[in-house]
């Protein structure tokens, strides 16, 4: 039990650094998704673009190697899309 529980403390530590890099990464993407709203009111642009959006969660899904993960990407990205907008 002392070997699992060592495997399993182990797993959780990496789990916590991959978690760290995701929330600066978070913050970075949201930073700019302000100044991409800043940028499309001064412009008059709509927020929404749904050509976009589609190329996202394209090109996106195409950078996995594991496939089977395509469908938790997508989800994953949509609601970073969401956040985006209510951002801008």
């Amino acid at each position: 039990m002392a070997g699992f529980e060592t495997a399993l403390l182990e797993k959780r530590l990496k789990l916590d650094e991959i978690d760290h890099e995701i929330v600066a990464l978070y913050e970075a993407r949201m930073r700019l998704c302000r100044e991409i709203g800043a940028l499309k009111r001064e412009n008059g642009s709509a927020i929404y673009d749904e050509t976009r959006e589609n190329a996202v969660l394209d090109s996106r899904g195409a950078m996995l190697s594991d496939k089977s993960l395509r469908d938790g990407l997508r989800a994953l990205f949509r609601l970073l899309m969401e956040q985006s907008k209510s951002m801008q």
